[in-house]
């Protein structure tokens, strides 16, 4: 996240609404009385239960990609870098890196974009116009992010996957 500024303040605001949207779809709980992280870190969310960062920003090209990885050595925990955006496809979408911490190294997959099962199951799920398609796809719920095989059965229910979720975010933003 980049420090609030007149200009910036809307989108950092986004960005923090879409992370939240995505924290309340995975059925996840944030800890205010978890351990702190250093003071570099006070603006990332953590959610002890599933072992995660949320880090929203406005910053699309992981230009924070260092601090997040030192994030996730320090913490021990993945993270979601979730950043409001325009796409090609939508007036305003949210993409999000996932960062899955190892004993080793940090594994970087994304940016996905949310996508929500008709059951109401939320996913991250490579953007097929950012070039990643092959990346694996992403569950989110009340346990820790998993890998899994893409959710989606065609590519009808691909669009319409992406379409909820887009509905869901832009609803906790207050947008259009």
């Amino acid at each position: 996240m980049t420090f609030n500024t007149r200009e910036n303040g809307p989108a950092e605001a986004e960005a923090i609404a879409a992370a939240l949207a995505i924290v309340k779809e995975a059925s996840w709980k944030i800890d205010r009385h978890a351990p702190l992280l250093p003071k570099e870190f006070w603006n990332y969310l953590y959610i002890p239960a599933v072992e995660l960062l949320l880090v929203p920003t406005i910053n699309r090209r992981n230009e924070n990609r260092f601090a997040v990885n030192r994030a996730t050595r320090e913490a021990r925990s993945d993270a979601l870098v979730v950043a409001a955006g325009g796409a090609s496809t939508v007036a305003r979408q949210v993409f999000v890196t996932i960062a899955l911490w190892g004993v080793e190294s940090t594994a970087w997959f994304g940016p996905h974009m949310p996508w929500c099962s008709l059951d109401g199951i939320m996913w991250l799920i490579a953007d097929a116009d950012g070039g990643i398609d092959d990346e694996p796809s992403f569950i989110l719920n009340a346990g820790r992010v998993r890998e899994g095989f893409a959710p989606w059965k065609s590519i009808e229910d691909r669009i319409r996957g992406l379409d909820a979720a887009t509905a869901i975010i832009n609803a906790a933003i207050g947008g259009y």
